[in-house]
C-alpha cells in the first residue's frame, strides 16, 4: 500500500486542472483556485469547531467527575483553578 499523502498545493492544482475549461464552474484557473480555497477554509472551520466541541465535552466531563469525587469524599466543592466557563472561553478564543 502506498503511504503517499498529497500536499494541499497538489490537491489544489489537481482540482483546478480537473475543472479547467469545463462547462460548469470554475472556468479559469483563478476561479478554480478561489473555489478550492473557499472549500478549504470551510473545511478547516468545521474541523476547528468539531475539535472545540470535543475539548469542551471532555472539560465538562472532567469537571463533573471532580465534583462527584469531592462530594463522595465529603469535601466541600473544590475551587477550580479557573472556572469551566473561562476554560471554554479560552478554547474558543473568546479571551480578548
Amino acid at each position: 500500500m502506498n503511504e503517499y499523502t498529497p500536499t494541499t498545493e497538489r490537491v489544489r492544482r489537481d482540482y483546478v486542472v480537473e475543472n479547467l475549461g469545463s462547462t460548469t464552474e470554475p472556468h479559469t484557473a483563478t476561479d478554480g483556485e478561489a473555489e478550492f480555497d473557499r472549500w478549504l477554509a470551510q473545511h478547516d472551520a468545521e474541523v476547528v469547531k468539531a475539535t472545540e466541541e470535543r475539548i469542551i465535552a471532555l472539560l465538562e466531563a472532567k469537571f463533573d467527575v471532580t465534583m462527584k469525587i469531592a462530594t463522595l469524599l465529603g469535601h466541600e466543592e473544590p475551587e477550580p483553578t479557573i472556572s469551566l466557563e473561562t476554560a471554554i472561553a479560552l478554547i474558543k478564543g473568546d479571551n480578548k
